[in-house]
């Protein structure tokens, strides 16, 4: 499942907001936030063709979630925790 981008993209506005982090770099945050999130989807991108140029394919967990929103939810939270680790916020 898919997040929204425009939702995606406002909640780390909203995270870099919190933080201060955009006074570092004087760059608004929602610059900061729609470069995040092509770091991302760049990563992404570089997982994607390693793994078809090793032949392998993109596995899904292991074990699914219950409800259906909680997969969203739990790849939210856990690409806002590695950019706050990356970004040390």
């Amino acid at each position: 499942m898919i997040l929204d981008k425009t939702e995606f993209i406002k909640e780390l506005e909203q995270v870099i907001n919190k933080h201060s982090r955009e006074n570092i770099s004087n760059t608004p945050d929602f610059i900061l936030a729609e470069f995040m999130k092509r770091c991302l989807e760049a990563g992404e991108y570089l997982i994607k063709r390693r793994e078809q140029w090793y032949g392998r394919e993109n596995h899904p967990p292991t074990t699914l979630p219950s409800q259906p929103n909680e997969m969203e939810e739990i790849r939210k939270h856990q690409a806002i925790s590695e950019i706050l680790e990356i970004f040390k916020i």
